[in-house]
C-alpha cells in the first residue's frame, strides 16, 4: 500500500512542477513562447520535424558525451590532484566521476530549454482556446499547463502517443523560436 501512495504522490508531485515550471516560463519568457506558439499554430509539421531533428542531436550529444566520459574523469583527476596539491582544494572518493557526470547533464540543458519553452506555449494554446474570451489568462495558463502536464501520464495513450508527439513538437517550437529573430507575434 506504501509504494502504490508513494508512486502516486511522486505523480502528482511531477504534475505540479511541471505546470509550475511552464507558468512561469509563459510568464518570464513571453517573446520565447509567443513565437513558440506561432510556430505549433502556423507550422505543426514544421515543429514536428525540427523537434525530430532536435531530438536526435540531443541524443547524439548525450551518446558522445557518454562516450569522452571516461577520458574527461581521467583530465579531471588531473586538475583535481594539481588543485588539491597547490591550491588545498579538498578531494572526495569519486569527485572526478561526479564531475564527470554532471558535465554530461550539463550538455542537455539547451534542449531541455528548448522543450521547455514548447511546452509553455502548449499551455498557452490551451489557455486559448479554453477562454478565448481572455477574461481569466492566468487561471486558463494554469488549466493549460494542468492539462498539458497531467495528459502525459494518462496510461498507454499519454505514455505511447501524447508524449513521444508533444515532446517532439515542443522540443522543434522551442528551438525555432530560440534560433529565430524575428519580434514575437502579437497576438
Amino acid at each position: 500500500m506504501a509504494n502504490v501512495l508513494a508512486g502516486a504522490f511522486a505523480v502528482i508531485g511531477v504534475i505540479i512542477m511541471l505546470s509550475s515550471l511552464l507558468v512561469w516560463t509563459a510568464y518570464m519568457l513571453p517573446r520565447p513562447v509567443s513565437r513558440a506558439q506561432h510556430h505549433l499554430e502556423t507550422n505543426p509539421w514544421q515543429s514536428f520535424f525540427a523537434g525530430l531533428v532536435v531530438l536526435a542531436v540531443a541524443g547524439g550529444t548525450y551518446f558522445l558525451a557518454l562516450s569522452m566520459r571516461a577520458k574527461l574523469r581521467e583530465q579531471l583527476e588531473t586538475l583535481l590532484d594539481t588543485l588539491a596539491r597547490f591550491a588545498g582544494v579538498a578531494r572526495y572518493a569519486g569527485d572526478a566521476g561526479t564531475m564527470a557526470h554532471e558535465l554530461l547533464y550539463l550538455s542537455l540543458i539547451p534542449f531541455a530549454i528548448a522543450i521547455i519553452i514548447g511546452g509553455a506555449a502548449f499551455a498557452g494554446m490551451f489557455a486559448e482556446r479554453a477562454d478565448p474570451s481572455g477574461n481569466r489568462p492566468v487561471a486558463s495558463l494554469v488549466g493549460g499547463a494542468f492539462a498539458f502536464s497531467a495528459s502525459m501520464f494518462l496510461p498507454l495513450v499519454g505514455w505511447f502517443v501524447f508524449l513521444p508527439i508533444v515532446a517532439t513538437m515542443s522540443a522543434g517550437a522551442g528551438m525555432l523560436s530560440l534560433l529565430s529573430r524575428d519580434r514575437a507575434p502579437q497576438c
